[in-house]
């Protein structure tokens, strides 16, 4: 997919969008020359100047000079490149964009905000969650075995000798009769001590959803966030256009900036 291949709407959102940041980007390179004719001055380095101010030679990483020019014809100083925010290098030739209408239904700007970070709470909160493994319970039951405690000289003539896990040592020698409670309890009870373990488990694969709940809240609430990010931008594109000093997130999607979505992808999810 190529970058004259774009929706005229999506060109006139992308030219908009770039509007403010060259200017930024041109503020941004005099603040910097500036910072760096002070840094000549104060070193006793600096140069008389020139009619045209030389661009600036910083060589770090990210900085504007070292930029290049990307295949979608974004300038060197462009910080948003459409097709490096939005992976349409590795979209299939052929992919079709189609515009997704929004309505805001009367919602506020602060309200959806507040939605959104909700919403990626526990979207995060989901995907952290542990899931047991399928042979979690077998492993709980060697953890409990490994608490057995160890015989020797069970022959005939042998010296009969028991030691338990946790047993106290003394200048080289491990005392018989000591032993570590949690080692005494879990020979004794074997199976209480496997409910006790089993049922922390149960808990924490319920917390926060059982597993077999949590795919399909989290397929949900990604449905729920996409839809979220471009009322947002309805919002936000309405409240810049009266004047309000509204700036977008730094993490909304540009799919939801750009009022886009891929249509056969669409298609296929339908």
């Amino acid at each position: 997919m190529i970058y004259d291949s774009l929706p005229q709407h999506v060109l006139a959102k992308l030219l908009a969008l770039n509007q403010p940041v060259e200017a930024l980007s041109a503020r941004a390179d005099a603040i910097q020359r500036g910072i760096d004719d002070r840094r000549a001055r104060l070193w006793g380095t600096s140069v008389a100047p020139t009619t045209t101010p030389a661009p600036s030679k910083r060589s770090s990483k990210g900085s504007w000079s070292t930029r290049r020019w990307c295949n979608s014809g974004c300038k060197p100083s462009s910080r948003f490149c459409p097709r490096a925010r939005l992976g349409w290098d590795r979209l299939p030739a052929g992919t079709k964009l189609e515009p997704v209408a929004i309505t805001t239904d009367g919602h506020d700007l602060a309200e959806i905000r507040k939605r959104i970070k909700a919403a990626i709470a526990e979207l995060d909160a989901l995907k952290r969650a542990p899931a047991p493994s399928s042979d979690i319970e077998a492993r709980v039951r060697d953890y409990v075995r490994r608490f057995a405690p160890k015989v020797q000289g069970v022959g005939v003539g042998e010296r009969l000798s028991i030691v338990w896990p946790g047993a106290q040592s003394s200048s080289g020698y491990i005392s018989e009769h000591t032993c570590d409670p949690l080692a005494l309890l879990a020979a004794l009870f074997p199976d209480r001590m496997l409910t006790l373990v089993m049922g922390e488990v149960e808990r924490m694969a319920n917390d926060p959803l059982p597993v077999a709940q949590r795919a399909p809240r989290v397929a949900a609430l990604e449905r729920e966030l996409d839809e979220l990010h471009r009322v947002e931008e309805v919002l936000v594109a309405d409240a810049i256009a009266a004047g309000h000093p509204v700036h977008r997130s730094p993490s909304a999607p540009p799919a939801a900036v750009l009022g886009v979505r891929v249509a056969d992808r669409a298609s296929r999810a339908a």
